[in-house]
């Protein structure tokens, strides 16, 4: 009976001190992004038939598609 508290609290033990150990380490770093230099900026294409005015606008070229958010 002895063994058995023994064993587990020594598994208790392990889980509790694993947890910690990964809820301790550092986040993973996200890729650096290119800055982006609003002076350079242009208009590739104009876009027409929004019932409004277009607050988010998004084109990927090589999928062709557009999503639009008004």
């Amino acid at each position: 009976m002895v063994g058995r508290v023994a064993r587990g609290s020594l598994l208790a033990g392990c889980l509790l001190l694993l947890g910690v150990s990964l809820s301790a380490q550092q986040p993973q770093k996200s890729p650096v992004l290119p800055p982006i230099n609003p002076a350079v900026a242009r208009l590739d294409q104009t876009i027409s038939g929004l019932d409004g005015l277009g607050l988010a606008i998004a084109f990927h070229p090589g999928i062709d598609i557009l999503v639009a958010g008004c």
